[in-house]
């Protein structure tokens, strides 16, 4: 009886839920405030540019390159390290139950 009575509550909560939730969570305009502008349309030529701003480009392009780097070597790593521990396990799964009977090869 008394888990009847709680299987009962949960639908009714459920049914409850389904019903009141839509209602709570119903959209709102937002007061956001977006500024749209042109986009500039490039004046000068390349060679042009400040070289105080062709030293802070040259600042990101360093550190666009130096993070890359980083990024691909862990990448490289971590690739190496899966297909180490892949090969391992393969190799541990087949020695332990790979004779007949999924008796291990070890054991004569």
């Amino acid at each position: 009886m008394l888990k009847k009575n709680i299987l009962i509550l949960v639908i009714a909560l459920s049914l409850a839920l389904l019903i009141v939730a839509p209602v709570l969570v119903i959209p709102e305009k937002t007061l956001a405030q977006v500024v749209i502008t042109p986009i500039p349309v490039p004046t000068t030529e390349l060679n042009s540019v400040s070289t105080e701003k062709q030293t802070i480009l040259q600042k990101v392009w360093d550190g666009i390159k130096a993070t890359l780097k980083t990024t691909t070597a862990v990448a490289y790593k971590n690739a190496v390290k899966y297909l180490f521990n892949k090969v391992a396990y393969d190799f541990a799964v087949k020695l332990s139950t790979g004779n007949k009977g999924q008796q291990p090869l070890f054991i004569d």
